[in-house]
């Protein structure tokens, strides 16, 4: 669920889209980022101070594409895959028989 942007947000939408200029990648990179809800999501995240949970692994080398991982570190946003975060909530998951 993404939440209307308050001050904060727009604050950390400005600092990933600076970072996201300047940090190396192909316009056409950035350009798909910033179109996407991953950017909303890891500047939401920082201004909230909540840890955003994905798939994606760090590519910080690549380029071509903005990874989540890669922006939740330029703001210092903690990050996660999913299975840390089940394991971190204690999820517990079992079959039962009708």
């Amino acid at each position: 669920m993404l939440l209307k942007p308050d001050q904060w947000t727009t604050s950390s939408l400005r600092r990933l889209s600076t970072w996201a200029n300047g940090a190396g990648y192909r316009q056409s990179a950035v350009t798909a980022f910033m179109q996407k809800a991953d950017f909303y999501l890891v500047a939401q995240a920082h201004a909230m101070g909540h840890t955003v949970v994905t798939y994606e692994k760090p590519a910080p080398q690549s380029v071509k594409s903005i990874k989540i991982p890669d922006a939740c570190k330029a703001l210092a946003v903690d990050w996660m895959a999913p299975h840390e975060m089940l394991r971190a909530e204690g999820a517990v998951f079992g079959l039962h028989q009708t």
